[in-house]
């Protein structure tokens, strides 16, 4: 279809309020969608919602808390758009969300706070984008992963991310399983990076240009026995030497 604007309204009688009501599904992907204005969804009656697919539109911003009124939604599917910035609380009071997909459509920058609060989220899909550089301050308060205990793959592959990975709020993120990051630019691995995320057991950091990897990257330096979980790491296709 070629639908450019979302006008949803549970006005006019006929049961059209009830409809909105039970609805749990809604498919508006491939359409010409260009924006989420704040409260885009403000005029609804879609309290039952669970899965929202905007995929390949022509989205270019989600304005924060433009799906607060979506108080039910779980899968958010927004990749193949235009999307060049995830705000800060682009997703405020979407308290419910456990799965977010963001991939392929040009994000180049990630606000702190960006996905705060999410404390639902199991699955983070950001890979095929232009991300260079994520907020590190050392400071979990500036994550953009701050508040997401329950998130446990984080997909950032295929981007553009360089110099060192950021420091993950690693006392937050306590189901962290799986971190793709490959196909980037990272060249250096710091000490501490991945050590303390207790549960991760999947970490892929190949075709990178990887030159240091720091003693501890992969382990906790403050515990004597090894608190690494990792099954699964490709460093592949770097330019480490040993």
């Amino acid at each position: 279809n070629r639908i450019r604007q979302i006008e949803i309204s549970s006005e006019g009688g006929g049961g059209g309020d009830e409809t909105w009501r039970r609805l749990e599904y809604l498919d508006l992907s491939n359409n010409e969608l260009e924006s989420l204005p704040r409260g885009a969804f403000n005029g609804t009656s879609l309290v039952s919602l669970r899965e929202l697919r905007l995929y390949s539109n022509r989205l270019r911003e989600v304005e924060s808390a433009a799906l607060a009124s979506l108080v039910s939604l779980e899968r958010l599917r927004v990749e193949h758009n235009r999307i060049g910035r995830i705000a800060t609380h682009a997703f405020l009071n979407s308290s419910q969300l456990a799965s977010l997909r963001l991939e392929n459509q040009g994000v180049a920058r990630v606000e702190a706070s960006a996905f705060r609060a999410l404390s639902r989220l199991t699955l983070l899909d950001l890979s095929k984008n232009n991300i260079q550089s994520l907020p590190d301050n050392d400071n979990d308060q500036s994550s953009f992963v701050q508040d997401t205990p329950s998130l446990r793959t984080l997909n950032l592959s295929f981007n553009q991310l360089t110099g060192h990975f950021v420091h993950l709020p690693s006392e937050q993120l306590v189901q962290l399983e799986s971190v793709d990051l490959s196909n980037n630019r990272l060249a250096m691995l710091k000490s501490g990076t991945f050590g303390q995320l207790a549960r991760l057991t999947h970490l892929n950091l190949s075709a990178n240009r990887l030159v240091t990897v720091e003693p501890y990257a992969f382990s906790n330096k403050h515990n004597n026995k090894s608190s690494s979980m990792l099954v699964f790491l490709s460093l592949d296709s770097n330019r480490l030497e040993f």
